[in-house]
């Protein structure tokens, strides 16, 4: 009778070319997965950013014309790309845009509204006012990152 003897401590060559082959897959997927989650953390990270900025126009805009005595700029049932108003102080704002910035100019002082980051487009304001009279309603529209932010205001104007 012939004996033969085998030895079957320890993995061959071909298994283990197999089992690191698989972990290759394995880590590759979770590398795959970390670049991308971290790729979309950042997208909304902007996406937040964009609409923060926005919101914040809005709301000093808004702001500005509840402290209007008067509209000048855009004149009842006019369109404009800036908004022209007097307060109770008989201080001139100006709201326009500038090479995709948003400025608020008082007294001649030119003041940013927002992040540099964040590019506005088509800034429009639309005074629903008919007639002059003493109440107004101006509708602010704009452009930012493709999306579209409006918003109205109503008040009165003051008189001394």
């Amino acid at each position: 009778m012939k004996r033969t003897i085998r030895n079957n401590d320890g993995f061959l060559l071909l298994e283990a070319v197999i089992y690191l082959a698989l972990f290759l897959v394995f880590v590759g997927g979770v590398a795959s997965s970390f670049y991308h989650l971290s790729f979309s953390d950042q997208d909304l990270s902007e996406e937040v950013l964009v609409i923060d900025e926005a919101e914040f126009v809005l709301k000093k805009i808004n702001w500005l014309l509840s402290d209007t005595s008067k509209v000048l700029k855009p004149a009842p049932g006019e369109t404009t790309e800036y908004l022209l108003i007097k307060d109770e102080f008989e201080k001139t704002t100006k709201i326009f845009l500038d090479n995709g910035l948003v400025v608020m100019e008082v007294d001649e002082e030119e003041i940013f509204l927002h992040d540099e980051k964040v590019v506005f487009e088509n800034l429009r304001f639309f005074n629903h006012s008919d007639v002059p009279v003493q109440n107004f309603l101006v509708e602010t529209s704009f452009m930012v990152g493709g999306r579209q932010f409006q918003s109205a205001r109503f008040g009165y104007e003051k008189t001394n």
